[in-house]
């Protein structure tokens, strides 16, 4: 379903690949409401759906397990500045969890995601 496309691996690093995944987590959040405003931005582990920029950055990592162009890795992570984390004026937490049990209903919809594996950080 997310096969990788040609000329990403310039981008990122070699065997890694989640461009068509990370379009395919962009538009079905948009769906569900979240704005979504950039392309995903390719790193040397995969791509990142920027969610927001403030209050903090919220974003999901979309990217292939070690060598493996046919099994996908969904991660999210919200980042306050240094300050916002010292004086605790923002927790991430509630964003985090509304992101990851949305992406969780996603994934259970769609018919050709399979053998998928939930885990706790």
């Amino acid at each position: 379903m997310f096969r990788p496309i040609p000329g990403e691996e310039a981008k990122t690093n070699p065997g890694r690949f989640g461009q068509a995944l990370a379009l395919w987590v962009r538009e079905k959040l948009m769906a569900q409401g979240w704005i979504t405003s950039e392309d995903p931005i390719p790193e040397d582990w995969g791509w990142l759906v920027m969610v927001q920029r403030k209050p903090f950055p919220l974003w999901v990592g979309c990217g292939n397990e070690d060598g493996n162009p046919k099994r996908w890795v969904l991660f999210v992570e919200g980042k306050p500045c240094f300050f916002q984390r010292i004086l605790k004026r923002v927790d991430p937490s509630l964003s985090i969890t509304t992101i990851e049990q949305q992406l969780e209903e996603i994934i259970k919809a769609e018919p050709e995601c399979s053998d998928v594996v939930w885990e706790s950080v």
